[in-house]
């Protein structure tokens, strides 16, 4: 199973699956100069807030326009 906790900042450097992701109230999810990031839960697109999530796709692209997959 992969999993992670963020509970400071975590720097996204490429598209990233995971089973389980924990974000901490306060957390941050960077990447790198000129990349946007965005996540789908099931498929289905949803916003980066604290939680626990299952199923989750973050995902960067150079376009904060382009979040479709």
């Amino acid at each position: 199973m992969r999993e992670k906790e963020v509970s400071d900042v975590w720097m996204l450097e490429e598209t990233t699956t995971l089973d389980k992701l924990i974000i901490h109230e306060g957390a941050q999810i960077h990447t790198p100069d000129g990349k946007f990031v965005a996540m789908t839960i099931n498929g289905s697109g949803a916003p980066i807030a604290p939680g626990t999530y299952y199923g989750c796709l973050l995902y960067t692209s150079p376009s904060p326009r382009d979040r479709s997959l």
